[in-house]
Order: C-alpha cells, then sequence, then structure tokens
C-alpha cells in the first residue's frame, strides 16, 4: 500500500513497486501475498556508513545528513498530498486524542523506569510531564498523516551520494492497524534523530576518548538534519513540542526494549529523556 502510493504520487527516493500479488475472497479484506519492487543499487545501508563516516571523521557527513533530511521531508510531503483519499487524506489530532496518546506515553513511561530501576537504580526524568502537556495543550491541532513508521538508520540505502528509503510495513511487531494510524511525521524524524544518537553513542563506546567529539557530532548532525527536514516538508507551528512529544514517545519506547534485550545500553535512551528540543 505505502510503495503504491509513493510510486504514484512520483517520489523518487524509494524503490519503484513493479507490482503485486492479491487475493480477493467474500467477506473477507483483500490479502496481499508478495510485492515486487525495483532493484536499487546501493552501497549498504546508511546506519554502516554513518558509524564508518563517524570513526572516519568525515567532514562531507552533515551535508549528506542535511540531504537526508531532504529525502526525508519531500517522502513527509508526498504522503500529505492527497486529501482525496481517506486511507492517505491528512488529518487533525484533537485535543481528546492528544491528551489519549500522552496518557499512553505516561503509562509505558512508568514501565519503563520501574524496568530500568532494576539494573540502574532509581532514575529520575525531572519536567517531562511538563513537556507532554505542551504537547496536549497546544493552542492548534497538528496534522497527522500516513507515516513510515519504523525510520531509522538502518531502514535507508546509501548509493554513494543519495539516500533511499525501504521497509515501508512499521514496526513489525505492532498489529497492522496500528501501522497503518496516521500520526504526526516528527515520528519519523524522532526516529532518525534517535538513530543518530545511537550511532554516536555507539562510537562512544568503542573508543571513550571520543566521547566529547562523537556527542558534537551528534548535535551537528541532528541540525543538519532537521534543515534538511524543514526545506522539503510543512513545518508547522509549535514544531517544537510536537516533535519533544516524538522523542519522548520514542525514547519510552528504546528503554522498554533495552530493559528486555540489551540492559547495558540502557544509558543511551536514558540520555536522550534528558534532551529538549
Amino acid at each position: 500500500e505505502m510503495g503504491e502510493f509513493l510510486t504514484l504520487a512520483g517520489y523518487e527516493h524509494a524503490p519503484r513497486l513493479v507490482g503485486s500479488i492479491t487475493v480477493e475472497r467474500a467477506g473477507r479484506q483483500p490479502s496481499t501475498l508478495g510485492v515486487m519492487h525495483q532493484f536499487t543499487p546501493n552501497s549498504g545501508d546508511a546506519w554502516s556508513f554513518t558509524l564508518d563516516s563517524l570513526r572516519a571523521q568525515s567532514a562531507r557527513y552533515f551535508t549528506l545528513a542535511e540531504l537526508l533530511g531532504r529525502r526525508v521531508g519531500q517522502m513527509h510531503a508526498a504522503l500529505a498530498s492527497r486529501a482525496d483519499l481517506p486511507a492517505f487524506a491528512p488529518e487533525p489530532i484533537t485535543k481528546e486524542r492528544r491528551q489519549a496518546m500522552v496518557t499512553a506515553v505516561e503509562h509505558s513511561l512508568d514501565r519503563a523506569l520501574t524496568a530500568a530501576a532494576r539494573t540502574r537504580g532509581q532514575v529520575a526524568i525531572p519536567g517531562v510531564h511538563e513537556r507532554l502537556r505542551r504537547f496536549v495543550e497546544l493552542p492548534a491541532d497538528p496534522i497527522a498523516t500516513r507515516v513510515h513508521g519504523d525510520l531509522h538508520l538502518g531502514q535507508v540505502l546509501f548509493t554513494g551520494d543519495d539516500f533511499v528509503l525501504i521497509d515501508f510495513e512499521g514496526e513489525p511487531a505492532r498489529p497492522l492497524a496500528h501501522r497503518k494510524t496516521k500520526r504526526p511525521p516528527f515520528v519519523d524524524v524522532a526516529g532518525m534523530i534517535r538513530s543518530f544518537h545511537y550511532a554516536a553513542m555507539t562510537v562512544a563506546r568503542e573508543q571513550p576518548k571520543e566521547s566529547e567529539r562523537a556527542q558534537a557530532w551528534y548535535r551537528n548532525v541532528r541540525a543538519a538534519f532537521l534543515t534538511g527536514w524543514k526545506a522539503a516538508a510543512a513545518t508547522p507551528d509549535n514544531a517544537e513540542a510536537i516533535l519533544d512529544y516524538c522523542l519522548l514517545e520514542k525514547c519510552v519506547y528504546e528503554i522498554n526494549y533495552e530493559a528486555d534485550n540489551r540492559p547495558d545500553w540502557l544509558d543511551i535512551p536514558l540520555a536522550g529523556l534528558l534532551e529538549t528540543v
């Protein structure tokens, strides 16, 4: 569905959909059994390229990070371009829905901090509830669209001088209905920012003496990516509050994941919670 939409919309930075096999049965939703996309020559995924660039202290990467932001922004512009298609038409996120979204994050945060406390002791995140409240109290309803839903550097191919976004099925662990839910485009922006942070922390763990440089790299890359994204996508009023909510939501998800799978990595999303936009 996403591949077909982006292909028809003329978005050039995702593999074009060539065809699909669909089963239609009376009284049931159609089921897609297979899809074929155009092959994209590439040099590997952006995660590996990013780590190599960071280790090599490549100044070129900042220009490429801005380009990547532009490609993500162009995707979001395409996904918001068809108000005539109910499955893709942009829609407002009402205050009632924003409250429900924040309540869900707060519940997840309680679980996350309880899980983190098992290995890190009591963790305090000052001001987080006030930051979430900013999202609820926005003076105007932000817009939700279809989104990638699981965007990070591993979901991007590097071609040598450009980027191609892949894997539009959303987070596989979530139900299909959730993956098709319209959400703020900033959820994808937050996913990329968090991926840049993980890259910086990965190199800092490998080379502790480079920790300060890796943190500076992260701040600069984050700024470059956001510059590119804002140049291509519609940037709403109160963008900072919306992005902050999405970053908090993502960090809470990461804490729960790391607590279950890699407790020694918990410091990365915990540090992310303390950042402000």
